[in-house]
């Protein structure tokens, strides 16, 4: 019968380096798989960030809440543009989509 193991610190690290040394998944999962997401993540988010966008915001509802939200949003710099019912010059300049048979 197998003694129960002693309590401490040095206890628990021998044994997970011994667990670690037999694996062999083990040292890819605890290096390499967060090397490689740490390298991914820096080469995504060390570009430089894209700022002064234009945004247009369409005002179907037309009401004046709607408007007064989206100047409070955008601190009074927003110009509100009223758009008519698409007529077909107003409709996608792209030709439609055929599907092939």
């Amino acid at each position: 019968m197998r003694r129960p193991a002693r309590p401490g610190f040095w206890l628990v690290v021998r044994r997970e380096w011994r667990w670690i040394t037999r694996d062999r998944a083990a040292p890819i999962l605890i290096f390499a798989v967060p090397l490689l997401a740490f390298i991914i993540l820096s080469a995504v988010f060390s570009q430089q960030v894209i700022r002064g966008l234009g945004v247009v915001v369409v005002d179907n509802d037309r009401s004046q809440k709607t408007a007064e939200r989206m100047m409070k949003a955008n601190s009074g710099t927003l110009r509100r543009a009223r758009y008519g019912p698409a007529t077909p010059s107003r409709r996608s300049t792209f030709p439609p989509i055929s599907s092939a048979t």
